[in-house]
């Protein structure tokens, strides 16, 4: 079960997040409160490895059935991403659920009920997008290069075509991903990046990939205070997982959204 910094289950609290409309804390990450009207789960280092492409098959589908459970969604709805560090947004409905695996894809939009969205993430950000007035929700798998490339215009031009979605109605959250402070790049990326977004600290370059995702949202017309961030930085609360910080032994975490 989800749970949240105070002990209580975050269902407990969908009162308190319509009555104050503010973001609380859920496992030291910041949440807002249109997740109470989503099915959202995400896992951390000890839920055990969730990417098929870092563990044998029946391990990985173990690991999600516990999470799952643990978090009333039934894993039959399920659908993953593949991920590929790409653009691509693909729209999932129902004839979807009985592959689980759209290849070739680093997001997933549904405007159906009955369905989960899956991506994996250790440091690449998650990012979530919801409206409510066209009930579509999407999320996305954000690394640098798909960030570069333009992920967040296509997953908001993916709301757009398929629900004719305004960006101005649409909310969004930006989950735990690698901050600016712990995320060294090479000269050859940094330039890919708007100096802005770039630190230069003891002549290391810190790449401000949170800041750069809000600046891509707000960009596409998401107004400021429709966007949530988790303030949590992967790298650094060792409860996530992390591939700088962990190296090729991380365990992939999984992040679940679906309309309720």
């Amino acid at each position: 079960m989800l749970l949240c910094d105070d002990g209580k289950s975050i269902f407990h609290l969908y009162a308190q997040f319509k009555r104050n409309k503010k973001p609380i804390q859920v496992k030291l990450m910041q949440i807002p409160p249109w997740f109470s009207e989503i099915r959202f789960a995400f896992s951390r280092k000890d839920d055990g490895q969730m990417s098929f492409k870092r563990e044998k098959k029946d391990i990985v589908r173990n690991n999600r059935h516990h999470f799952l459970t643990a978090n009333s969604l039934n894993i039959n709805q399920l659908v993953s991403s593949e991920l590929v560090h790409g653009v691509k947004i693909a729209i999932v409905g129902s004839d979807s659920v009985s592959t689980n695996m759209i290849t070739i894809s680093d997001g997933l939009v549904t405007s159906e009920r009955g369905i989960l969205l899956s991506t994996t993430h250790a440091d690449c950000l998650p990012v979530v997008l919801f409206d409510r007035m066209q009930n579509v929700i999407g999320q996305a798998h954000c690394g640098w290069r798909g960030l570069q490339a333009g992920i967040i215009s296509e997953l908001i031009d993916t709301f757009r075509n398929h629900r004719n979605s305004k960006a101005t109605s649409i909310q969004a959250w930006i989950g735990p991903g690698i901050g600016a402070e712990c995320y060294t790049v090479s000269k050859d990326v940094a330039e890919k990046f708007p100096a802005q977004f770039i630190n230069n600290t003891n002549g290391n370059l810190n790449l401000d990939l949170i800041g750069f995702a809000r600046s891509e949202l707000i960009s596409n017309g998401v107004p400021t205070n429709n966007i949530t961030l988790s303030n949590v930085c992967t790298s650094c609360q060792n409860s996530f997982s992390s591939y700088r910080r962990d190296g090729d032994g991380f365990n992939a975490m999984l992040l679940v959204t679906g309309l309720m």
